[in-house]
């Protein structure tokens, strides 16, 4: 006989690091329609009840009858035998996904439930690691807002903690936020090891011969190889961000906040948050006051979050946010916010948060948007909140219409390359910008492979929304190939037909407000160039001054 709680999905198995039980012989598939009856049942009845939609069209007594499209968006599973067999979800098995009943003719979970009433279990999902608590730390009344980290060491091996401390409420913001892009860190969760991939080259050898070599998928990205390897030997065992994938292959699409991220700390992956403390490096060498806040806050408490900064600065890589964020952004320049993006692909992708569960964000791609591009259209309204799920430019909202620039397809991820400045730059609106900048080339330099062009890229686009009266002050020179994308594997003689480019804007917005955006991930590595005494710093520096300045911009009109 059945003792304890029954499980869908799994066996029960040993002691967990909490009070659950932990899961064994996990099933990776969908379930649907799971129904228990008593006693057997001879063909005709098992068709009858596999015809059947609610218990009362089915003549046999029903224990259980499980309505997994009840409660999609929720961790509960409702039992409609009217014998109270209800449940809850482990790991978040992912629902409003297409079921047995699904006849191709509807793309919404909402308004056709019951072809959308599977659940999909994957036995590598983990949404909560339940790791027991080894220490405390308690911030300490007064602590200036940034990032800070726990530093652990255990004989040679050493590890961070990063956390982060915004100011405290009801005290004097300072003049400049920095808003950390922690949606975007935790959609790359434990998704290091880009140094191990490695792709064929044809190329010739010196007597002509043909031969295949292999070179670094994105140099550009530095890693600690002990980091990496310490991911890859324990990769199951850890949460998974959006960018991984389940052990049978599907992409993952939750990714939890309660799990180790091996990837967000020091000398791991040379990205998002390792790369944002390029830009705290700069605000601390100019003696910026600044705040740090992060994403999660932001979808919180909205655009009153941002009031009261004279600007607000995005980080190197905002990719990830949620419509409330959006939404935050666009009504500060409404009423009169300055925004400077510091970054490339910004605002890009479109994310949700669970409504009952903390710390977990749903990210649904439509097809050919995850890296083998095996995600879904059919299943792309998202369940935690039941709207559109995709890039924002799929939805109608590209970022062009917030910081006039818009993703580039294609990355130069294999080197660096700079900006030269257009007519557009010499224009009395931009003068503020260039002050003390004689330079024609801008940003050949840097950490990110030689200069501030390069990783992800932006560019204007009036098509896509970019604001008529905005300058077009830069424009990318020489972007260097192979670009890592479809299109960066063209053969050569095709090339003319691409024309991958990144830019630098700047324009006036409504009640005195402005943005700036400089296009690129990699301009944060030019700052620290020659001792921060450089053009990217330079501009950078202006554009802060001038933003922190309360004289209102003139919106031309």
């Amino acid at each position: 006989p059945q003792t304890g709680a029954l499980r869908i999905g799994a066996a029960t198995g040993g002691p967990g690091n909490a009070a659950m039980r932990r899961a064994a012989g996990g099933y990776n598939g969908k379930l649907d329609n799971i129904r228990i009856v008593s006693g057997a049942l001879d063909d005709a009845s098992i068709h009858a009840l596999h015809e059947a939609n609610e218990p009362r069209d089915h003549r046999a007594d029903a224990i259980a009858w499980w309505d997994f499209a009840k409660g999609t968006g929720t961790v509960d599973v409702h039992d409609i035998s009217g014998n109270g067999m209800n449940g809850t979800t482990v790991n978040l098995p992912e629902r409003a996904v297409v079921g047995v009943r699904w006849d191709r003719t509807e793309r919404d979970w909402k308004r056709a439930p019951r072809q959308y009433s599977a659940m999909y279990f994957h036995d590598s999902a983990m949404i909560d690691a339940e790791w027991k608590t080894d220490f405390e730390f308690e911030v300490p009344s007064g602590l200036r807002s940034g990032i800070y980290a726990a530093y652990l060491r255990h004989g040679a091996s050493e590890a961070y903690i990063p956390f982060y401390v915004a100011p405290a409420k009801n005290t004097p913001k300072a003049p400049v936020a920095l808003i950390l892009s922690t949606m975007t860190y935790l959609a790359y969760l434990n998704a290091s090891g880009v140094s191990m991939y490695t792709r064929k080259v044809a190329t010739t050898d010196r007597v002509g011969h043909a031969k295949i070599t292999e070179e670094e998928w994105m140099p550009i990205y530095s890693e600690e190889k002990t980091a990496v390897e310490f991911l890859w030997e324990h990769i199951m065992e850890f949460g998974m961000g959006v960018y991984r994938f389940h052990s049978d292959g599907a992409p993952v699409r939750h990714a939890p906040m309660r799990s180790p991220n091996i990837t967000c700390s020091p000398k791991a992956f040379r990205k998002d948050l390792t790369a944002d403390t390029d830009i705290i490096e700069w605000l601390e060498h100019d003696g910026v006051k600044y705040d740090v806040i992060t994403e999660e806050m932001l979808d919180k408490e909205g655009v009153e979050l941002l009031m009261g900064y004279a600007a607000v600065m995005t980080g190197y890589h905002a990719e990830y946010l949620t419509w409330n964020m959006r939404n935050a952004y666009i009504e500060y320049l409404n009423r009169g916010g300055r925004l400077i993006s510091m970054g490339g692909n910004t605002f890009h992708n479109r994310i949700s948060f669970h409504a009952t569960v903390p710390g977990v964000i749903e990210c649904r791609k439509l097809m050919g948007g995850t890296t083998l591009g095996n995600d879904v259209h059919y299943e792309a309204i998202s369940e935690f909140d039941g709207l559109p799920a995709g890039k924002f430019r799929e939805l109608g909202a590209p970022a062009n219409e917030i910081i006039g620039l818009g993703m580039t397809d294609l990355e130069p991820m294999t080197a660096g390359t700079y900006y030269k400045r257009l007519p557009a730059s010499h224009d009395l609106r931009a003068s503020f910008i260039f002050a003390d900048v004689p330079d024609d080339i801008i940003g050949n330099f840097g950490k990110s492979g030689g200069g501030v062009v390069s990783e992800e890229i932006e560019h204007s686009d009036y098509m896509q929304g970019t604001p008529g009266h905005t300058l077009v002050l830069a424009r990318s020179e020489n972007i260097v190939w192979p670009l890592v994308s479809e299109d960066g594997l063209t053969e050569p003689k095709y090339r003319l037909n691409f024309d991958p480019r990144s830019n630098i804007v700047f324009f006036e917005t409504p009640n005195g407000g402005a943005v700036f955006a400089v296009g690129s991930m990699g301009w944060r590595g030019g700052l620290y160039h020659n001792g921060f005494k450089n053009n990217v710093a330079q501009i950078s520096r202006n554009v802060l001054k001038r933003f922190t300045d309360p004289a209102p911009f003139r919106y031309p009109v």
